[in-house]
């Protein structure tokens, strides 16, 4: 009984550490706009911000305003292998519906509109199975982890099997029922 006490213990007080450390959603000015202005171009995040610039391999691509970026290299497919974390810069914050230059945009950032999927510590481009973990003792070398079963202490929906973390903790998602009636 201790050892459970003390392991629900830790998994609150790691998951409130970790909470503490991701940044909240503010209306921040981007670089971007959807579509770019040059049709060729995409929405391209890195550590310093995010403009609309041509693809050139390995990158991160913010798909539009509201969506969390997508990897376009090569995914990682073993666990503890090294991972490429998302990008999270600091960007400029201003209020919902500020004045913006050409080519810019405001958005809420991070991202966390895709519940299943936020901008945070645990997106990577790991591959399904797995999360990248770039939080705690990870920070410095971030590795691919497997994803994390319903009822396992969590930070973020990017760790569990189910995409779906609430409270803390890996939760197996709904069944959405339809509300047609068969007769």
């Amino acid at each position: 009984m201790k050892f459970l006490f003390a392991s629900i213990i830790l998994a609150i007080t790691s998951h409130n550490a970790v909470a503490q450390t991701q940044q909240q959603p503010q209306w921040s000015l981007i670089d971007c706009t959807w579509p770019c202005a040059n049709g060729a171009d995409s929405c391209i995040i890195t550590n310093d911000g995010a403009q609309c610039k041509a693809k050139t391999g390995s990158e991160w691509l913010i798909p539009a305003a509201d969506k969390s970026p997508t990897y376009t290299g090569a995914y990682t497919h073993r666990p503890l292998e090294p991972c490429i974390p998302a990008p999270i810069p600091n960007l400029t914050h201003v209020n919902q519906g500020a004045a913006t230059n050409a080519g810019q945009s405001v958005i809420l950032f991070p991202m966390q509109s895709e519940v299943d999927k936020p901008l945070d510590e645990y997106l990577g481009n790991c591959d399904g199975g797995m999360y990248c973990s770039a939080a705690d003792n990870d920070k410095t070398n971030p590795v691919c982890r497997i994803r994390l079963q319903p009822g396992s202490a969590c930070a973020s929906s990017n760790q569990c099997y189910s995409r779906n973390c609430e409270n803390g903790v890996c939760v197996k998602k709904t069944e959405k029922r339809s509300s047609l009636r068969h007769y």
